[in-house]
């Protein structure tokens, strides 16, 4: 599971910088430079199928080949939040030159059994 929340955590940094110096436009899904699906290098790997983002900052990976029905297609994924108690979550709006938002808190959340992933992942998600 390291490598998939490491494909994802790779991502923040891309984030983060677009939050703090604000885009030109508002951001689309899969736009921020970091190897998501459909962009011309793609992240993937032995273990990690695909990485997508939202326009919201909102960072997935999907996992394969580690355990069948209990791991494979499922995700770990990374909440950006504006605020440093993690309760406003970002939208693609924070991201707007003039308008931008810094990045204050994360949340790694998944859709997986919590026995498989980070103590700091085991959220429903």
């Amino acid at each position: 599971m390291s490598e998939v929340v490491l494909a994802a955590s790779a991502c923040k940094t891309n984030i983060q910088e677009a939050a703090d110096s604000g885009l030109p436009t508002t951001p689309v899904a899969n736009g921020f430079g970091c190897g998501e699906s459909g962009s011309t290098n793609p992240v993937a790997s032995k273990y990690v199928s695909s990485l997508t983002t939202a326009a919201s900052g909102e960072i997935k990976a999907f996992a394969r080949a580690i355990k069948a029905t209990e791991i494979d297609g499922k995700y770990i994924v990374l909440v950006p939040y504006t605020d440093a108690s993690a309760a406003t979550v970002a939208v693609a709006a924070d991201y707007t030159s003039g308008s931008n938002k810094p990045i204050r808190a994360w949340k790694c959340k998944t859709d997986m059994n919590f026995k498989y992933v980070p103590a700091n992942c085991r959220e429903a998600g």
